[in-house]
């Protein structure tokens, strides 16, 4: 039998420990905060294309991991127009991905118990965000982060960011997947 998002979302949720609760708040438009954490209903970021070995723009959810303040447009100075966000691939999406493979449905199946159990370092799951863009949730793939241009950003009137809770579980998780030691022990000199 194949699993669906709401099957996935469940499989996800039984095997975790986070309070998804506490993940999400709201901003008005007025506050001007576009950073860290913010969600983003659709970014324009790169993404490579098996069939021709290049990369294209994509648009697609994404969340902002670039500080205010590296951002801010009321602060003239270099280096501030680009911010580094991360994809966000939809439950649903990725689930239909192994609809048409029944084989593969055991190894969906370990994945997201895993998920759920925080023992996949280069994935974090999002609990559902019930304003019509993450309805099952979705998949931070931190080996894909890409940027965008600060003017291709859409402001809503009300934007949804990570609050306390979410935010330390997303930086937790993405320090752990870049600064983590490396496996394999590093000579002590350097070998000429």
């Amino acid at each position: 039998m194949s699993i669906d998002a709401a099957t996935a979302e469940r499989l996800i949720r039984d095997n975790a420990s986070f309070d998804f609760g506490k993940f999400y708040g709201t901003l008005n438009s007025e506050a001007g905060l576009i950073g860290a954490g913010m969600l983003l209903p659709t970014a324009r970021y790169a993404v490579y294309e098996q069939e021709t070995g290049l990369f294209n723009t994509h648009e697609g959810p994404a969340i902002i991991l670039t500080h205010e303040c590296d951002i801010d447009q009321q602060n003239q100075r270099p280096f501030n127009e680009l911010l580094i966000v991360c994809p966000i691939v939809l439950l649903e999406k990725f689930v239909d991905e192994f609809d048409n493979d029944p084989s593969s449905q055991g190894k969906l199946r370990s994945f997201l118990e895993n998920l759920g159990r925080n023992m996949i370092n280069r994935v974090m799951y999002l609990p559902p965000l019930h304003n019509g863009f993450l309805p099952f949730g979705g998949l931070l793939y931190f080996n894909q982060l890409s940027h965008t241009h600060i003017n291709s950003v859409a402001i809503e009137n009300e934007n949804h960011f990570l609050i306390a809770y979410g935010l330390q579980h997303f930086d937790f998780k993405i320090t752990n997947h870049l600064l983590r030691p490396k496996s394999a022990a590093l000579p002590l000199q350097l070998v000429r």
